[in-house]
């Protein structure tokens, strides 16, 4: 994009959604942590069209009489309050509801961690962050397939590093939410950071997770 210039043409595709709503679901319980209430408020004005069976959880939120015309609106005053509201609200919630975060790291993991206490299955947890982990330190990755061994440096992520050998992966949102990137994990301990349970289907984000430390990578790639 920075090398365009006035009049070159480019080609594009239409968007594409990585938190969208799940038409399925009995319920869908949407949780914002500040400028994170920008997509949820889409989502509420869909659900509240569509008649759907839908609540907002806020904190530090704007919009929230935009939020409370919609449907029901519960604001924490701080991120502790916010976690005391999360068990009870996912552990009550109808049977088939979805939960959908957009904030911060920590909040996003105090809404995950609440479903899993409640015994949800991680596709019904979705989440958008609006601020990406830090990169972590250097570590290598083999790619079994291209049988290249390639050293990821501190402050590149592992896409990245593969993109820079010239080695074609698949990728979209960066940011771990999307799953696009996900790549078979065929050795090491990863330090997952994805948001679509990577770790469970034995694959790896390329996009935000790496090595643990010490450990030395080998992916389907």
């Amino acid at each position: 994009m920075h090398d365009l210039r006035p009049g070159d043409r480019v080609r594009a595709r239409s968007p594409r959604s990585s938190f969208t709503p799940v038409e399925t679901a009995a319920h869908h319980i949407l949780v914002a942590g500040g400028v994170g209430v920008t997509p949820l408020l889409s989502h509420a004005r869909w659900h509240a069209f569509w008649g759907h069976s839908f609540e907002v959880l806020a904190v530090g939120a704007p919009h929230l009489d935009v939020l409370r015309a919609l449907g029901p609106v519960t604001v924490a005053r701080d991120r502790r309050k916010m976690a005391d509201l999360l068990g009870p609200v996912v552990g009550t919630a109808p049977w088939k509801s979805h939960v959908y975060t957009c904030g911060p790291p920590g909040l996003i993991a105090a809404v995950a961690a609440a479903a899993r206490a409640a015994h949800w299955v991680g596709a019904r947890v979705h989440a958008e962050p609006f601020v990406a982990e830090p990169a972590g330190g250097p570590f290598e990755v083999v790619l079994r397939r291209s049988r290249r061994r390639v050293r990821v440096a501190a402050g590149e992520t592992l896409l990245d590093a593969v993109d820079r050998v010239g080695v074609a992966a698949p990728r979209l949102c960066r940011q771990g939410v999307c799953g696009e990137c996900l790549t078979g994990l065929v050795g090491g301990t990863a330090d997952h950071r994805d948001h679509v349970d990577a770790a469970e289907e034995g694959r790896i984000a390329l996009c935000v997770s790496r090595a643990a430390p010490g450990e030395t990578l080998e992916i389907d790639l």
